[in-house]
C-alpha cells in the first residue's frame, strides 16, 4: 500500500469521525422519565446512562404492527433507544423485558398468551372476527356485560344452557317470544295479546293450587264460553256449590 493510499484512507477516516460528532450511531438503553405525551402521539423521554440527569427529547415508538396499540411503557422502565441518521432528535424506542419490565406470569413461555391492561382496551374490526377455543372460555366482569348486534344473535349449545340471576330475569320481545321443547310443543306470547300453545299438553300441579284474582266474569273462557265457577249462578236460581273435578 502507498503512502498515497493511507493518506487517503486516513483523510476519509477523519472525515467519518467528523460527520459523527453529537451523533449516536449505536443503540443504547434508556430509562423512561416521562410518558405523558402533551399530543397523544405515545411518544416517551428518556435518561440515557451517558447523562441520566439529563431528559432526552420526544422519542417515538417503533413497532411493525401499526394497528396494535399496546400501553406506554411506565416511569422508571427501561426501553431500547435507536437514533435515526444518529440524532438524537430522531429517537425511536422498543420496550424490553428485563428486571424493570418483568414478563407476564403465564404456564408456558412458549405456548401461552398474556395480555394485561391496566387501563381501557379497545378493538374495532373491519370484517369478520372468529375466536376457537379447544378448551373451556370463561368471561368474567365486575360490573354490566353488553352485546349488541344489529342483525341476529344466536347460542347453540350442545349440552345444556344455564342461566341463572341473584335477582331478576327479563325477557322482552317486539313480536313474540317463544319457548318451544319440541317440533310440536310450544308456548308462545304474542305482541297483540294472542298467545299460542302448540301440542297436547298436561300441567300436574303436584297437590298446588293456581289462584287467579281480579278476574271479570268472563274473564277465563273455553271457546268463547265463560268457564263455570263455585259460586257461579245457573239458570233456575241456583249456583255452583262443588268444583268440576
Amino acid at each position: 500500500m502507498s503512502i498515497f493510499e493511507i493518506l487517503a484512507r486516513s483523510e476519509r477516516a477523519n472525515q467519518f469521525a467528523i460527520d459523527q460528532q453529537g451523533r449516536s450511531p449505536y443503540p443504547t438503553l434508556g430509562i423512561v422519565v416521562e410518558n405523558n405525551d402533551p399530543e397523544g402521539r405515545r411518544r416517551i423521554k428518556v435518561a440515557l446512562p451517558s447523562n441520566p440527569q439529563v431528559q432526552s427529547d420526544w422519542i417515538r415508538r417503533l413497532t411493525p404492527f401499526p394497528q396494535f396499540d399496546p400501553p406506554l411503557p411506565e416511569i422508571g422502565q427501561t426501553v431500547l433507544v435507536f437514533y435515526a441518521d444518529g440524532l438524537e432528535t430522531n429517537g425511536y424506542y422498543l420496550q424490553l423485558v428485563n428486571d424493570t419490565n418483568p414478563a407476564l406470569a403465564k404456564d408456558s413461555a412458549l405456548n401461552d398468551h398474556a395480555t394485561a391492561v391496566n387501563g381501557t382496551r379497545t378493538t374495532t374490526i373491519g370484517g369478520d372476527d372468529t375466536t376457537t377455543v379447544s378448551g373451556s372460555s370463561t368471561l368474567q366482569a365486575s360490573e354490566d356485560i353488553s352485546n349488541e348486534c344489529d342483525g341476529d344473535f344466536s347460542v347453540d349449545a350442545g349440552q345444556d344452557i344455564l342461566m341463572e340471576g341473584l335477582r331478576d330475569l327479563k325477557l322482552i320481545a317486539s313480536r313474540y317470544l317463544r319457548i318451544q321443547v319440541s317440533p310440536s310443543n310450544y308456548i308462545e306470547l304474542s305482541f297483540d295479546g294472542t298467545n299460542r300453545v302448540g301440542g297436547a299438553w298436561t300441567i300436574n300441579l303436584s297437590g298446588s293450587s293456581i289462584n287467579f284474582i281480579n278476574a271479570s266474569s268472563s274473564a277465563i273462557t273455553i271457546n268463547g264460553k265463560a268457564v263455570a265457577v263455585v259460586g257461579a249462578a245457573v239458570s233456575g236460581g241456583g249456583t255452583v256449590v262443588t268444583s268440576g273435578y
